[in-house]
């Protein structure tokens, strides 16, 4: 873990603008972090602990994936989403509304979500997990908070794949394809990111032959070229850890 902490600095350090990076080693629990816990403007990022604790109501029986939410005014957001352009009172069911939320980062969607959660739940959620930042009206948070989310749901999804997978297909099958899954030809990876003026975010689970999580998040960059930064730190991460990972199984075959 030294050397990809300290491959994470040496790249992220050269770069405009600040980078937080958590990196979560899914089979042993070993983590990196670079600036991990500074505040960063959440953005989309903040769908995943909505969406990965919808589920686990869901899972719980608290919640039916036919379920329905109505479009209400005051779950209007401009933004990214479709929702948007339905007439109020339109009806979905919950798995719909999640779908959209996520596939297309639906800013309406999630609010009908969050109505139906409630924003106490979905915060004290992230102080369970052991969250360093509150999720208040703010919006903020932080890379190693989002990477507990994550690594959250794929504790779930491997004990429960029936209830998790769809949620995990829709975080692989989402509109944007520019950060961490950019240069990953042919790895699976549920994410989510999440986009402001001067913030570019990303956060999900790679499924690599040695599994783990990366979550990033931006401040005070450049859109587009923090995208293209984080797509080439993904990627450098992927061929360190497929690196050890591969020396690993040697040393393992050999014993």
């Amino acid at each position: 873990m030294d050397g990809l902490k300290k491959l994470i600095t040496d790249y992220t350090s050269g770069l405009s603008g600040k980078y937080g990076v958590t990196f979560i080693d899914l089979a042993t629990g070993e983590m990196v972090n670079v600036n991990d816990t500074d505040r960063y403007i959440a953005a989309s990022t903040s769908k995943l602990p909505i969406n990965v604790l919808l589920y686990k109501y869901i899972e719980e029986g608290k919640v039916n994936m036919d379920d329905i939410l109505t479009y209400q005014k005051e779950d209007f957001e401009p933004g990214t989403g479709i929702i948007q352009r339905s007439a109020y009172g339109t009806q979905y069911t919950v798995r719909e509304t999640s779908k959209l939320a996520i596939r297309k980062s639906d800013n309406c969607g999630v609010n009908m979500i969050i109505r139906l959660l409630d924003i106490q739940n979905i915060r004290q959620y992230l102080v369970d997990l052991g969250g360093k930042v509150y999720y208040d009206e703010r919006h903020r948070s932080c890379p190693y908070d989002m990477a507990l989310v994550a690594q959250d749901l794929y504790k779930h999804y491997l004990k429960n794949e029936a209830v998790y997978g769809d949620l995990i297909n829709d975080l692989e099958n989402t509109d944007w394809r520019d950060r961490i899954d950019a240069k990953l030809t042919g790895v699976k990876v549920a994410h989510k990111i999440g986009n402001q003026v001067k913030t570019a975010n990303d956060v999900g689970i790679v499924f690599a032959s040695h599994p783990y999580v990366l979550s990033i998040m931006a401040d005070n960059v450049d859109f587009g070229t923090a995208c293209k930064n984080e797509a080439t730190l993904s990627k450098m991460i992927y061929d360190y850890v497929e690196g050890y990972a591969g020396s690993t199984d040697g040393l393992q075959n050999n014993n």
